[in-house]
This record gives structure tokens, sequence and C-alpha cells, in this order.
């Protein structure tokens, strides 16, 4: 059986699983805070209160943290197959900053913010689709 992990991110966290095997569970393997999310806006304070340079640095140095995480799970063998799950722009910023050996294991992805889904609901959405793909 293919082991699996599933990254699922937006720009100021994440939350890695392991899962969608036989059972149709995931397990929460562990979680990230982008350290330049203190400097991001909230979604209620006025466009433009950091500039989108800032945050677009903010949100690669984050993706970039996270391939490394990534990175280290493949040399260790702890998965055969990725799926990611983050919201556009972040997943093509996450995506751009996957390291080749890393990209080889992407088996999917999926457009949508998850990250406040507990994981039986995350399981729920993401686990039919990579049985689509097996």
């Amino acid at each position: 059986m293919k082991r699996t992990w599933i990254l699922v991110a937006n720009r100021t966290h994440a939350r890695l699983f392991m899962g969608c095997e036989g059972d149709d569970a995931v397990a929460e393997l562990d979680a990230f805070v982008n350290p330049g999310a203190a400097q991001m806006p909230c979604p209620r304070h006025a466009p433009g209160t950091v500039h989108p340079q800032t945050e677009a640095r903010f949100a690669r140095r984050f993706a970039l943290m996270l391939d490394a995480v990534l990175d280290q799970g493949r040399v260790e063998r702890r998965y055969d197959r990725l799926l990611l799950a983050a919201p556009t722009p972040f997943l093509d910023v996450l995506r751009d900053s996957l390291s080749t050996p890393v990209r080889r294991k992407l088996v999917g992805e999926c457009d949508s913010d998850l990250i406040t889904l507990t994981p039986p609901e995350i399981a729920a959405r993401l686990c039919p689709r990579l049985k689509a793909i097996a």
C-alpha cells in the first residue's frame, strides 16, 4: 500500500497528514505557522497595510520551509506520494517552491482552503480524490 502525505496549507498555516489508506482516515503528523504571518494583514485590515512584495516574500519563504519538510520526509522514505491542498495563489507559490524530487511525488492538488477542517472532514474531501488517482 502506498503511503500518502497530504499537505493542507494557506499562506499563514499548514498541516501535514498521513492517510487515505484502506480506512479513509487521516492522521495529523505536524502543524506549521508561517513566521511572517504576524506581519501579514488580517482580512479585516485595509488593503495595502503590508506591501504586496513583502507579503509575497513571506509566502515564498513559508513555501520553501514546507518544501524542506517534504524533502526530509522523502529522503527518509516516509511517504510514496503527495497531495497538496491550498487556495490559489498560495497553491501556485507552493507548487513552484517544490524541489524536483518532491515534485515527482506529487500526485494531485486541491485548490481549496481546508486548513480549518477537522481530520475527518479533510479525509472526506480528499480521500476519494486519491482513490481516483490510484
